[in-house]
């Protein structure tokens, strides 16, 4: 199974990069959007300098632009090529396959935008490094590693939620408005146009409990002192996969006895 999955993984990545005309425009969109919260918050910051006592000017764009760099992998795209197979009624081509549809299924979509991920990095951190400078944080090798895993694990749960809701095309004619639900907390509870730190007390609770909130846990590696609060981001993220992982099996599972058994 590994040698199959790096030879799927190899071969999409290749592929992405004769697309390269969308490579270009996915990453100035994202750049467009950085520069957009840097005009808004550059004047925020001028207008109320007291917000800088909540959260420091760096440490905002940061933590905004480290939202769209992960982003910028399309992981919601999971939920329509699952959703898509389903309702084509090709899902049976995959399931006889020796690799797990599912995870193949994840490892082609994050191959895909791999190239736009990395260079949404470069671009984008360029970019912050040359307008407002570097967040007043320590760089430890703690802070790096946390920081790395929970980019890692912030993925797979967005990817576990899109497997989940796409499931659920086997018994709704449309699963979409659910999934686009789904994605408007992301958006929302991850911080990606208000830094979680300006939000109310009860909904910064909910940002950073919710499996929403926790696909994107990495942004917040840029508030001042997030090396002490690395223990409990990584707890709750290890929670939600958990979870997540158990709910898929027990809705795949139910799901495959409708297709096989019922055949609808």
């Amino acid at each position: 199974m590994f040698t199959r999955t790096i030879s799927l993984f190899t071969t999409q990545v290749y592929s992405s990069l004769y697309f390269r005309n969308k490579l270009v425009i996915d990453i100035i969109t994202t750049l467009f959007r950085v520069l957009l919260l840097l005009v808004i918050y550059t004047n925020i910051y001028k207008v109320a300098p007291s917000v800088s006592a909540i959260l420091p000017y760096e440490s905002a764009l940061w933590s905004l632009g480290g939202y769209f760099i992960l982003m910028s992998l399309n992981i919601r795209r999971m939920f329509r090529r699952l959703s898509e197979l389903i309702y084509s009624g090709n899902i049976e081509t995959y399931l006889i396959r020796p690799v797990n549809f599912l995870w193949m299924l994840a490892v082609q979509i994050v191959a895909d935008h791999l190239v736009q991920f990395l260079v949404t990095v470069i671009v984008v951190a360029t970019f912050l490094v040359s307008t407002v400078g570097v967040p007043e944080i320590v760089f430890s090798p703690i802070l790096i590693i946390g920081a790395l895993t929970l980019a890692v694990v912030g993925v797979v749960i967005e990817l576990l939620l899109a497997t989940l809701v796409g499931l659920f095309a086997i018994w709704l004619e449309k699963a979409e408005p659910v999934w686009w639900i789904i994605d408007k907390f992301i958006l929302i509870l991850g911080g990606s146009y208000v830094p979680i730190a300006f939000f109310p007390e009860f909904l910064q609770f909910v940002a950073k409990n919710s499996p929403f909130g926790a696909t994107r846990f990495f942004s917040l590696i840029f508030y001042p002192h997030a090396e002490l609060l690395l223990g409990n981001y990584l707890i709750v993220q290890s929670v939600w996969v958990g979870v997540l992982l158990l709910s898929i099996i027990i809705v795949l599972r139910r799901g495959l006895h409708k297709l096989f058994i019922n055949g609808s």
